[in-house]
Order: C-alpha cells, then sequence, then structure tokens
C-alpha cells in the first residue's frame, strides 16, 4: 500500500513552491523600487530650485534697464543651498532725487512686499550666503532679510525660521567731499535650502 498524500498537504507543497518560484521576481522588484527611490530623491536633492524676484532696478540718471550681473551657484556645507544673486549699481548724482541706504532698502521692502516677502529681525545665515557679509554688518549701511509672509506660524520659541531667505546688501561704494555717498552697491540675494535638508531638520528638532 502506497503513502497518498493528503490534500492540504499537496496544498501546502504547492503553496511552498509557488512562493519559492516567485522570490527571485519579489526580490528583484523590491531592489528595483529601492533604485527608483534612491534616484528620485538625488535629482530632487541636486535639481535646482533658485527663487527668482521680477523686481525692477531703482532708477537713477543712469537708468539701468537691467541688473548689472545674475550669478546662480550652490553652496554645500552641512546643507545645500540653492543661491541667485543680482548685482547692480545706483548713483547718488541727481540732486532732485538724491538716494540713500534708508531709501534704498525701502524700495525693496515695497517690492518684495507685493512679491509675499516681509523684512523679519529673526536671525538668518546671510553672513553665509552673501560674499559682503565678510566687510558688511546687519542693519545701516549693510544687509538686510526678508522671509515669506506668515513665517512666523512656523517659528517656535528659541528657534530659528529655517526657510526661503532673501538677502538684500545697500552699501556706498564711494563718498562725495562732502561726505556723502556718491553712489551704491546693491546685491539682492535669495537662498533655498534643498528638500534633503529640510527633511533633516525633522531629526535636528
Amino acid at each position: 500500500m502506497t503513502d497518498q498524500a493528503l490534500p492540504s498537504e499537496k496544498a501546502g507543497k504547492k503553496q511552498g513552491n509557488f512562493l519559492s518560484s516567485r522570490t527571485p521576481g519579489i526580490v528583484l522588484g523590491l531592489i528595483g523600487i529601492c533604485f527608483l527611490c534612491t534616484v528620485s530623491l538625488y535629482f530632487a536633492e541636486v535639481h535646482p530650485r533658485y527663487i527668482t524676484l521680477p523686481i525692477p532696478l531703482p532708477k537713477d540718471q543712469y537708468e539701468l534697464d537691467d541688473w548689472l550681473s545674475t550669478t546662480y551657484s550652490v553652496q554645500v556645507s552641512a546643507e545645500r543651498v540653492f543661491l541667485l544673486s543680482r548685482k547692480t549699481y545706483v548713483s547718488n548724482g541727481d540732486a532732485s532725487h538724491p538716494s540713500s541706504w534708508n531709501s534704498l532698502v525701502a524700495y525693496f521692502d515695497k517690492k518684495l512686499d507685493q512679491l509675499g516677502w516681509v523684512r523679519s529681525e529673526i536671525w538668518a545665515p546671510c553672513d553665509l550666503y552673501l560674499p559682503e557679509g565678510e566687510f558688511l554688518q546687519e542693519g545701516a549701511n549693510g544687509y538686510v532679510h526678508y522671509f515669506r509672509k506668515g513665517y512666523e506660524n512656523y517659528v517656535t520659541l528659541g528657534s530659528n525660521y529655517k526657510g526661503d531667505t532673501i538677502c538684500l546688501a545697500v552699501w556706498p561704494e564711494s563718498w562725495k567731499d562732502d561726505g556723502s555717498p556718491a553712489g551704491f552697491l546693491i546685491d539682492l540675494l535669495s537662498a533655498r535650502r534643498s528638500y534633503f535638508s529640510r527633511f533633516m531638520d525633522i531629526f535636528s528638532g
């Protein structure tokens, strides 16, 4: 008399054989998914995310139509930051409409307000983003910074805002004999941290 396997045993063997035959495909599928996720995260991290600000130049007697220079760069240190810098020069030679640090900053205050930005006193790393941060201080004849409106909702007591930032440096280029500025150099810089840098904020507290 030969032993015959019970129906339940046969079903178990068939299921085991089915899983065994499918295991390589499942593993390869999981590897493929992980690879695609890794590639997607990589391109999301390195893909440029510059902030472009459609702000016209303040007018002087030269009435320049465009910024003198525009520079795109990526700052890589503990995090990755996409920087867009626009620079120009504003003369103070028009006696009927003299420029000053306060008037130029007020001009950008208004333009940035229209685009959804507001000047802030909360610390921002503009001294690290701006090349001029090596010799300028924050405040008069130096630089100021802006955050998106409503940023207060994302700042807890004792913490810093880590969202998009605009840094504006305005400083005298030279001086006249009477001690007034002959003109001002301007650097309008936008800074946006990468996706991964922002994701790591979750773990930094």
